[in-house]
C-alpha cells in the first residue's frame, strides 16, 4: 500500500493546544509541517504558560488551575526529575509557594500541588522540540514562522493562510490553536490605566499602580486568581 503524495500540514498557534496538535499531527516522511505563531521559538508555552524575566517579581507567581497530576504523568515525572534545579529558582522568586507545598514535597508527591504555569510551559516547549527533532530526523520538512495569521480560507482543495506581513501559506490540512475569546469589554475601559489583559501588561500595570489604591476584580475565572497572585508578588510592598 502506498502512502500517497506528500502533504502540507500547518498549525496556527504556539501554545499548549498547538503542542497537542503537533504530538498528534500524523505527518509522514516527505510531508511538510509549518508552525505559525508569535513565538515559535518557545512553541508549546504560548502566552498562558510563558516564563517571565528574572528581574520581574511576579516570575512564577501564576499557578496551574489544577494539580500537576491532572496535567499528565509526563509532566509530573519531568517536575520530579528537574526539581533539584527548579526548587532554588522558585525559592528565589516565590518562596511562599514552597511553604504551601511543604507537605507534598516532603512526601515526594509531585502530583498533589499546582506548580507555576511557566514550568508547565517549559515542559511543553521541551517536549515539542523533541517531537520536532524526531519528525525532522524521520524526513519531515519543518518550517517555523514567527508571525500572525490574519485570515484563512479554501481555494480548491487547499487552505490559504494569510499572514500579517502579506505572505500566503497554502496547506492541505490546518489545525487552529489560537486560544479562547477575549475578555468582555466595558464602556469605560480606556485610557492609560486600562488594560484588556493582565498577561503581557504586568510591567505597565505595576508602573501606573499607586500606593493606597484598591483593586476590585469582577468575575470568577482563573484569570482573577492570576490578578491576585500578581498583586501579591508585585505590589505587596506598596
Amino acid at each position: 500500500m502506498t502512502q500517497g503524495p506528500p502533504r502540507h500540514h500547518a498549525i496556527i498557534g504556539d501554545g499548549a493546544m498547538a503542542a497537542a496538535f503537533l504530538a498528534a499531527s500524523g505527518v509522514r516522511p516527505g510531508d511538510r509541517l509549518t508552525l505559525i505563531g508569535p513565538f515559535p521559538g518557545r512553541f508549546g508555552a504560548g502566552r498562558a504558560h510563558a516564563d517571565h524575566a528574572r528581574h520581574q517579581p511576579w516570575r512564577h507567581a501564576y499557578l496551574l488551575d489544577r494539580p500537576n497530576a491532572r496535567m499528565g504523568a509526563g509532566f509530573v515525572g519531568w517536575l520530579a526529575q528537574n526539581w533539584p534545579e527548579l526548587r532554588p529558582e522558585i525559592a528565589l522568586h516565590q518562596p511562599r509557594h514552597l511553604d504551601r507545598w511543604a507537605e507534598s514535597l516532603s512526601a515526594g508527591d509531585f502530583g498533589a500541588f499546582a506548580a507555576p504555569r511557566a514550568l508547565y510551559g517549559r515542559y511543553l516547549a521541551e517536549y515539542s522540540r523533541a517531537r520536532m527533532a524526531d519528525l525532522a530526523d524521520a524526513g519531515t520538512e519543518l518550517r517555523l514562522i514567527a508571525g500572525l495569521a490574519t485570515d484563512i480560507g479554501r481555494q480548491d482543495a487547499e487552505f490559504r493562510i494569510t499572514l500579517a506581513g502579506g505572505e500566503v501559506i497554502r496547506a492541505d490540512r490546518v489545525d487552529v490553536a489560537t486560544g479562547g475569546p477575549g475578555n468582555q469589554r466595558f464602556g469605560s475601559d480606556a485610557g492609560p490605566t486600562a488594560f484588556t489583559t493582565l498577561h503581557g501588561s504586568e510591567e505597565a500595570i505595576a508602573e501606573v499602580h499607586q500606593p493606597g489604591w484598591e483593586v476590585t476584580c469582577l468575575g470568577a475565572t482563573a484569570d482573577v486568581l492570576d490578578v491576585m497572585q500578581f498583586l501579591h508578588a508585585a505590589l505587596s510592598d506598596r
